[in-house]
């Protein structure tokens, strides 16, 4: 099992042990024949910036980009490039996601669906909020307190 960070700047991707395997900026780019992720289409922007696009994860929709990044059209397919990159550097195949409370409930399934397409088993959403103060022992409580409070934070996908 693997656990995705959800956010507009870097997609990252963790083992259940905590170690980085993937950690990308949400940036594109695109030439002829390529689309470019991450740091490449970083060092393309200043070079290129009518191909550029960054900041679309939390975008997520079938809403057109505002400008086409290659062949990809909408913020679901720019996201489901991302998400197949990620799963083929670091070979994920299921994951919990760790994302803000903010986000309703059809952007989560839109996220969802994204990740099945791109081949990665959704297990649940968890948020980053509750997550930080667990990992931070922020908050004190019994260990079936926790395991309560977690089942609350923790929303299960179907399979």
């Amino acid at each position: 099992m693997h656990i995705i960070d959800v956010n507009d700047w870097e997609l990252q991707c963790f083992t259940a042990s905590g170690d980085l395997v993937y950690g990308v900026p949400c940036a594109a780019s695109f030439d002829e024949r390529n689309v470019f992720l991450g740091a490449e289409a970083l060092a393309r922007a200043k070079i290129f910036p009518q191909t550029f696009t960054s900041n679309y994860l939390y975008q997520i929709s079938e809403a057109p980009l505002t400008r086409a990044v290659g062949n990809l059209r909408t913020y679901a397919d720019l996201s489901f490039k991302q998400f197949e990159h990620m799963r083929e550097k670091a070979q994920v195949r299921e994951a919990v996601f760790l994302v803000p409370s903010y986000l309703q409930d059809q952007y989560l399934g839109l996220l969802a669906g994204i990740a099945k397409a791109a081949s990665i088993a959704p297990l649940g959403f968890i948020d980053h909020c509750l997550a930080c103060a667990y990992s931070l022992s922020l908050i004190h409580i019994s260990e079936p307190t926790r395991q309560a409070e977690m089942a609350y934070a923790l929303f299960w996908v179907e399979k």
